[in-house]
């Protein structure tokens, strides 16, 4: 899946995205984006060789997957069989939703807590959690909805991947940071996202604390904040 979003956005070997950023100001994960799509070829392949030897401190299945992104296709059949599996997904995404009776879906923004400024320009990537929704020209936002509190940070599973705990060993520093949640929609539903985006704002911003009551007036242990 992700192969075949970052494979369309970087269909061009990353010229066109280079166009969009000449001239703009960048963030430093967007200054990551820009030397990934300058790297030549025959470089990323040699970065994605060495990061599949566990003997070396980089070992990363996660980062070889997505360093090797924007070599590019060999061939118009390739990008076409990447088009056809994203309006796969997009499909049985709709159809799913649509055989459970479901409007929206909510979801998290990012595989992990804010991460120090530093090393940003390392988990650039992280955004798929985002924009595979443009990618697959489905509505959504992203509104706060609750703090770090770093209660669980060492059950989070790198899975033996230097990636992975880089990014749990920036957690840490997290703590007391926003955590926000994504609200997905189906296509042309934006003011539904919206609706429901405003609504978990407001709840957050109130701190709200709903208790419903049973028939005898007993609690059913049900919070939401």
């Amino acid at each position: 899946m992700n192969q075949s979003i970052f494979g369309l956005y970087w269909a061009d070997t990353g010229k066109n995205l280079l166009k969009e950023f000449d001239g703009e100001p960048l963030s430093k994960s967007g200054m990551g984006l820009v030397r990934h799509a300058n790297m030549p070829a025959w470089l990323r392949k040699l970065l994605g060789m060495l990061l599949t030897v566990k003997a070396l401190p980089i070992h990363s299945k996660t980062m070889k997957e997505l360093i090797e992104v924007g070599i590019g296709y060999q061939s118009l059949e390739q990008f076409t069989d990447c088009v056809n599996h994203l309006n796969e997904v997009r499909e049985g995404i709709l159809k799913k939703m649509e055989e459970e009776h479901i409007d929206l879906l909510l979801g998290p923004v990012m595989p992990f807590p804010s991460i120090e400024e530093s090393v940003t320009n390392l988990f650039a990537m992280a955004s798929i959690y985002t924009f595979i929704w443009n990618a697959l020209d489905m509505p959504a936002g992203v509104v706060r909805f609750g703090k770090e509190g770093g209660k669980l940070i060492d059950q989070m599973d790198t899975q033996n991947d230097n990636f992975l705990e880089m990014a749990k060993n920036a957690v840490p520093a997290s703590i007391g940071l926003p955590i926000n949640v994504q609200v997905i929609g189906k296509p042309f539903q934006e003011e539904l996202v919206l609706r429901l985006l405003c609504e978990l704002e407001d709840c957050y911003n109130k701190q709200a604390r709903v208790v419903p009551k049973l028939s005898n007036g007993a609690s059913n242990g049900i919070t939401t904040s």
